[in-house]
């Protein structure tokens, strides 16, 4: 397990990742709806999409509950890590290439199953291909830092969401870049995707980068020695970073990382930047699946005061230091009883809530994520 954890690491200080989509063919389960459970209430208040109140002594909720409209079965699966097939990958290369006057040199990795395509500027890599084809480490992603940076702008969920904590949030603003309106940069990015057979679910996450407010990222970058290459276009560096979700039965497959003791799987990654080039960056990790087995079918789940109230009694349960704050909550399928060596997991929809606490500078730092089972209401933990 440690080996996956290193690859991570390396991984995602030197590239980009991303993988996920679910080929549909299994056995049905046996539909087990009457078994939803009864569980406790909380005095949070509700409206139709937001939630807000005291769950209990030290622990405050203000956050938007996810839309689940599109949601008519919460099905729980088994299923198996996988890729786009290899012609769609060697379609995904072509186009990453497309525009590149330089040899493309290849090397692989057995260990991991990892192989690079890229191009160098003397010691600097300009363009990076890559695909992991190990069973429960799968993805594909490329950057061109020809076009755009490879700097630390990665949107991270285990981050809270400040501009402190993230390069994206502190280069983005509400203003739409000149070279394309974000609506046409999302429905340029899907009719791509399409031809990729890659249907996300859900909206996508924009936000918008000012190229001068990445500059000043760049060259203070540059000045600690972080990058080698400084040959970017400053117009370049307006771009949109999107963030995607890909998933089955239009349920999110979950953006964290889920690890019981020393198994488990990486967070689903699905992330572009577009600029006026076009896509110059793709993370597409750990988040293509395919269907092995129904295990349980179900057409509803508990409530989010239920699943609040599973929260409720964890908390009353420990002694806290900190308040605890509650500002984002999901519904996810979550990956359990992982085998990595085999890349399979058994997904159950879920109730994902994310506390968080001020640190001694007053700025917002994440706990670990909470699992909530969605039929059972029992605590995932991982």
């Amino acid at each position: 397990m440690e080996k996956y954890r290193i690859l991570l690491y390396r991984l995602s200080a030197a590239l980009l990742a991303g993988a996920m989509v679910c080929g549909l063919c299994a056995c049905r389960g046996e539909d087990q709806t009457a078994e939803l459970p009864e569980l406790g209430a909380t005095d949070l208040e509700y409206t139709q999409d937001h939630v807000s109140g005291t769950l209990c002594d030290g622990v405050k909720v203000d956050a938007e509950i996810p839309d689940m409209s599109e949601i008519s079965q919460y099905d729980i699966v088994r299923v198996q890590m996988s890729l786009p097939d290899d012609d769609v990958l060697e379609d995904m290369k072509t186009f990453f290439f497309s525009t590149c006057q330089e040899d493309i040199k290849e090397e692989y990795d057995e260990q991991f199953m990892h192989t690079n395509y890229y191009t160098e500027e003397g010691k600097a890599r300009t363009r990076n291909f890559a695909v992991i084809k190990s069973p429960g480490f799968q993805y594909v992603s490329w950057t061109n830092v020809v076009d755009f940076t490879e700097t630390s702008w990665s949107f991270s969920y285990d981050l809270a969401r400040t501009p402190e904590s993230n390069v994206v949030l502190q280069v983005s603003t509400p203003e739409d870049r000149d070279f394309m309106s974000r609506e046409e940069a999302v429905q340029t990015v899907l009719q791509q995707l399409a031809e990729w057979d890659l249907h996300p679910v859900g909206e996508a996450e924009v936000y918008s980068m000012d190229g001068d407010l990445m500059n000043e990222v760049v060259e203070d970058e540059v000045a600690r020695g972080l990058l080698d290459y400084t040959k970017w276009d400053r117009d370049n560096l307006d771009a949109y970073f999107m963030i995607f979700q890909t998933g089955y039965q239009n349920i999110p497959y979950t953006f964290y990382d889920v690890f019981f003791g020393d198994k488990g799987t990486n967070a689903a990654r699905f992330d572009i930047i577009y600029t006026k080039n076009g896509i110059v960056s793709f993370e597409y990790a750990f988040c293509h699946y395919n269907l092995l087995e129904t295990i349980e079918q179900h057409d509803q789940v508990i409530t989010l005061d239920q699943a609040m109230s599973a929260v409720k009694q964890h908390y009353e349960e420990l002694v806290l230091t900190d308040d605890v704050y509650i500002h984002h909550i999901y519904f996810q399928y979550v990956p359990t009883q992982p085998d990595m060596e085999e890349g399979t997991s058994v997904m159950v929809p879920a109730w994902v809530v994310q506390p968080s606490f001020m640190d001694s500078k007053q700025e917002e730092k994440n706990f670990d994520p909470i699992f909530i089972d969605a039929i059972t209401g029992e605590i995932l933990l991982s």
